[in-house]
Protein backbone atom coordinates (compact mmCIF):
# COMPACT_ATOMS: atom_id res chain seq x y z
CA UNK A 1 0.00 0.00 0.00
CA UNK A 2 0.48 3.53 -1.16
CA UNK A 3 4.10 2.86 -2.84
CA UNK A 4 4.66 3.06 -6.78
CA UNK A 5 3.68 0.02 -7.60
CA UNK A 6 4.86 -3.84 -8.92
CA UNK A 7 6.76 -3.80 -11.88
CA UNK A 8 6.47 -7.99 -12.77
CA UNK A 9 9.32 -9.09 -15.05
CA UNK A 10 9.19 -12.72 -14.55
CA UNK A 11 6.65 -15.12 -16.46
CA UNK A 12 6.41 -16.93 -12.74
CA UNK A 13 4.82 -14.42 -10.69
CA UNK A 14 2.30 -15.05 -8.50
CA UNK A 15 -0.18 -13.33 -5.66
CA UNK A 16 -2.48 -14.98 -3.03
CA UNK A 17 -4.50 -12.90 -0.73
CA UNK A 18 -2.90 -10.01 -1.13
CA UNK A 19 -3.98 -5.79 -1.34
CA UNK A 20 -2.34 -3.94 -3.62
CA UNK A 21 -4.10 -0.10 -2.78
CA UNK A 22 -3.75 3.42 -2.78
CA UNK A 23 -0.34 3.16 -5.02
CA UNK A 24 1.27 5.91 -7.37
CA UNK A 25 2.95 6.16 -10.54
CA UNK A 26 6.52 4.13 -9.55
CA UNK A 27 8.11 1.75 -10.55
CA UNK A 28 4.81 0.60 -12.43
CA UNK A 29 4.03 3.81 -14.57
CA UNK A 30 1.04 1.39 -16.33
CA UNK A 31 -0.93 0.37 -13.48
CA UNK A 32 -0.76 -1.15 -9.87
CA UNK A 33 1.11 -4.18 -11.19
CA UNK A 34 2.36 -4.37 -14.68
CA UNK A 35 3.20 -7.54 -16.55
CA UNK A 36 5.27 -8.15 -19.10
CA UNK A 37 5.30 -12.22 -20.20
CA UNK A 38 4.58 -15.56 -19.17
CA UNK A 39 1.42 -16.65 -17.17
CA UNK A 40 1.18 -14.86 -14.30
CA UNK A 41 -1.35 -15.60 -11.50
CA UNK A 42 -3.31 -13.53 -9.29
CA UNK A 43 -5.99 -14.78 -7.06
CA UNK A 44 -7.79 -13.73 -3.86
CA UNK A 45 -6.64 -10.39 -3.63
CA UNK A 46 -7.93 -6.51 -2.78
CA UNK A 47 -7.00 -3.77 -5.13
CA UNK A 48 -8.61 -0.40 -4.41
CA UNK A 49 -7.89 3.53 -5.00
CA UNK A 50 -4.55 3.12 -7.61
CA UNK A 51 -3.72 6.21 -9.24
CA UNK A 52 -3.53 3.72 -12.30
CA UNK A 53 -5.78 0.96 -12.91
CA UNK A 54 -4.94 -2.05 -11.15
CA UNK A 55 -3.33 -4.79 -13.60
CA UNK A 56 -2.15 -4.33 -16.73
CA UNK A 57 0.31 -5.21 -19.60
CA UNK A 58 1.60 -4.42 -23.07
CA UNK A 59 0.34 -3.94 -25.90
CA UNK A 60 3.10 -5.47 -27.71
CA UNK A 61 3.60 -8.34 -25.11
CA UNK A 62 2.25 -11.73 -24.67
CA UNK A 63 0.90 -12.21 -20.98
CA UNK A 64 -1.84 -15.35 -20.60
CA UNK A 65 -2.52 -14.02 -17.06
CA UNK A 66 -5.03 -16.03 -14.52
CA UNK A 67 -7.31 -13.52 -12.53
CA UNK A 68 -9.15 -14.85 -10.41
CA UNK A 69 -11.28 -14.12 -7.46
CA UNK A 70 -10.14 -10.88 -6.92
CA UNK A 71 -11.86 -7.58 -5.34
CA UNK A 72 -11.29 -4.19 -7.33
CA UNK A 73 -12.55 -1.08 -6.45
CA UNK A 74 -11.77 2.85 -7.59
CA UNK A 75 -8.97 2.13 -9.55
CA UNK A 76 -7.47 4.68 -11.88
CA UNK A 77 -8.36 7.55 -9.62
CA UNK A 78 -6.14 9.94 -12.34
CA UNK A 79 -9.75 9.30 -14.04
CA UNK A 80 -8.09 8.96 -17.95
CA UNK A 81 -9.70 6.57 -20.42
CA UNK A 82 -8.26 3.35 -19.30
CA UNK A 83 -10.01 0.57 -17.12
CA UNK A 84 -9.52 -1.00 -14.04
CA UNK A 85 -8.34 -4.64 -15.41
CA UNK A 86 -6.06 -3.58 -18.86
CA UNK A 87 -4.72 -6.53 -20.70
CA UNK A 88 -2.95 -6.49 -23.80
CA UNK A 89 -2.99 -9.57 -25.73
CA UNK A 90 -2.08 -13.12 -24.40
CA UNK A 91 -0.72 -14.36 -27.72
CA UNK A 92 -0.59 -17.89 -28.85
CA UNK A 93 -0.10 -20.12 -25.72
CA UNK A 94 -3.16 -19.79 -22.54
CA UNK A 95 -5.71 -17.66 -22.90
CA UNK A 96 -6.10 -14.88 -20.54
CA UNK A 97 -8.24 -15.82 -17.80
CA UNK A 98 -10.36 -13.19 -16.14
CA UNK A 99 -12.96 -15.50 -13.93
CA UNK A 100 -15.09 -14.09 -10.60
CA UNK A 101 -13.73 -11.18 -9.83
CA UNK A 102 -15.32 -7.99 -8.83
CA UNK A 103 -15.12 -5.02 -10.24
CA UNK A 104 -16.81 -2.08 -9.03
CA UNK A 105 -16.11 1.66 -10.36
CA UNK A 106 -16.16 4.91 -8.52
CA UNK A 107 -19.14 6.70 -10.18
CA UNK A 108 -16.88 10.22 -9.83
CA UNK A 109 -14.20 8.72 -12.49
CA UNK A 110 -15.87 9.29 -15.54
CA UNK A 111 -13.77 7.92 -17.84
CA UNK A 112 -12.60 4.90 -16.38
CA UNK A 113 -14.00 1.49 -17.46
CA UNK A 114 -14.20 -1.89 -16.08
CA UNK A 115 -12.69 -4.99 -18.05
CA UNK A 116 -10.43 -4.78 -21.11
CA UNK A 117 -8.73 -7.16 -23.33
CA UNK A 118 -7.45 -6.57 -26.24
CA UNK A 119 -4.87 -6.91 -29.05
CA UNK A 120 -4.04 -3.08 -30.14
CA UNK A 121 -0.85 -4.77 -32.46
CA UNK A 122 -2.35 -7.72 -34.31
CA UNK A 123 -0.69 -10.25 -31.87
CA UNK A 124 -3.22 -13.27 -31.25
CA UNK A 125 -5.29 -12.44 -27.79
CA UNK A 126 -7.44 -15.63 -26.60
CA UNK A 127 -9.44 -14.80 -23.62
CA UNK A 128 -12.04 -16.36 -21.00
CA UNK A 129 -14.10 -13.62 -19.31
CA UNK A 130 -16.17 -15.47 -16.96
CA UNK A 131 -18.68 -14.91 -14.03
CA UNK A 132 -17.16 -11.30 -13.16
CA UNK A 133 -19.52 -9.02 -11.48
CA UNK A 134 -18.59 -5.23 -13.73
CA UNK A 135 -20.35 -2.36 -12.05
CA UNK A 136 -20.90 1.40 -11.84
CA UNK A 137 -17.93 2.33 -14.42
CA UNK A 138 -17.86 3.97 -17.84
CA UNK A 139 -18.12 0.63 -19.70
CA UNK A 140 -18.23 -3.20 -18.61
CA UNK A 141 -16.31 -5.39 -20.74
CA UNK A 142 -14.77 -4.47 -24.00
CA UNK A 143 -12.28 -6.57 -26.12
CA UNK A 144 -10.81 -5.78 -29.70
CA UNK A 145 -8.40 -6.58 -32.30
CA UNK A 146 -7.09 -9.77 -33.17
CA UNK A 147 -9.66 -11.70 -30.07
CA UNK A 148 -11.44 -14.79 -29.78
CA UNK A 149 -12.62 -16.48 -27.20
CA UNK A 150 -15.74 -16.47 -24.55
CA UNK A 151 -17.49 -13.93 -22.53
CA UNK A 152 -20.01 -15.70 -20.20
CA UNK A 153 -21.90 -16.10 -17.07
CA UNK A 154 -21.04 -12.18 -16.33
CA UNK A 155 -23.36 -9.66 -14.14
CA UNK A 156 -22.63 -6.63 -16.14
CA UNK A 157 -25.03 -3.33 -14.36
CA UNK A 158 -24.65 0.69 -13.93
CA UNK A 159 -21.90 1.35 -16.35
CA UNK A 160 -22.75 4.30 -17.34
CA UNK A 161 -20.89 7.01 -15.33
CA UNK A 162 -19.73 9.12 -18.22
CA UNK A 163 -23.42 9.51 -19.12
CA UNK A 164 -22.59 9.99 -23.01
CA UNK A 165 -23.81 7.24 -25.19
CA UNK A 166 -22.30 8.25 -28.16
CA UNK A 167 -18.87 8.14 -26.46
CA UNK A 168 -18.95 4.76 -24.57
CA UNK A 169 -21.18 2.98 -21.50
CA UNK A 170 -21.38 -0.57 -23.50
CA UNK A 171 -22.09 -3.70 -21.27
CA UNK A 172 -20.16 -5.28 -23.45
CA UNK A 173 -18.29 -4.08 -26.52
CA UNK A 174 -16.46 -6.21 -29.34
CA UNK A 175 -14.37 -3.95 -31.77
CA UNK A 176 -13.18 -5.56 -35.01
CA UNK A 177 -12.64 -8.92 -32.83
CA UNK A 178 -12.72 -12.47 -34.54
CA UNK A 179 -15.84 -14.76 -33.17
CA UNK A 180 -16.23 -14.25 -29.63
CA UNK A 181 -19.13 -16.66 -27.77
CA UNK A 182 -21.23 -14.58 -25.55
CA UNK A 183 -23.51 -16.64 -23.09
CA UNK A 184 -25.69 -16.67 -20.05
CA UNK A 185 -24.49 -12.64 -19.09
CA UNK A 186 -26.80 -10.48 -17.46
CA UNK A 187 -26.67 -6.98 -18.42
CA UNK A 188 -28.81 -4.29 -17.75
CA UNK A 189 -28.73 -0.71 -16.84
CA UNK A 190 -25.80 0.32 -18.90
CA UNK A 191 -26.11 2.63 -21.85
CA UNK A 192 -25.78 0.71 -24.27
CA UNK A 193 -26.35 -3.89 -23.76
CA UNK A 194 -24.23 -5.17 -26.44
CA UNK A 195 -22.16 -3.32 -29.23
CA UNK A 196 -19.86 -4.25 -31.78
CA UNK A 197 -18.03 -2.13 -33.68
CA UNK A 198 -16.09 -2.45 -37.24
CA UNK A 199 -15.78 -5.88 -38.49
CA UNK A 200 -16.60 -7.38 -34.88
CA UNK A 201 -17.77 -11.15 -35.00
CA UNK A 202 -19.90 -12.92 -32.40
CA UNK A 203 -22.15 -15.60 -31.34
CA UNK A 204 -25.19 -14.98 -29.28
CA UNK A 205 -26.61 -18.37 -29.38
CA UNK A 206 -26.59 -20.01 -32.45
CA UNK A 207 -25.82 -23.49 -32.71
CA UNK A 208 -23.56 -23.35 -36.22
Amino acid sequence: EYGGGLKVVTPNFEMYNCEVSNNVTGSSTGSAISFSNGSPIVKNSVFKFNENPALSSGANTSVSAQIEDNYFEGNNTTNNNRPQINMGPSGEGDSIRIINNTVIGNRDLTMVGGIAAASLVGVVNKIVIKGNTVKDNRYGITSLGNSSGYIVDNIIEDNNTENAPMNGGSGINLFSTNMIYLSNNQIRRNLWGITMQGTAQANLGSDD
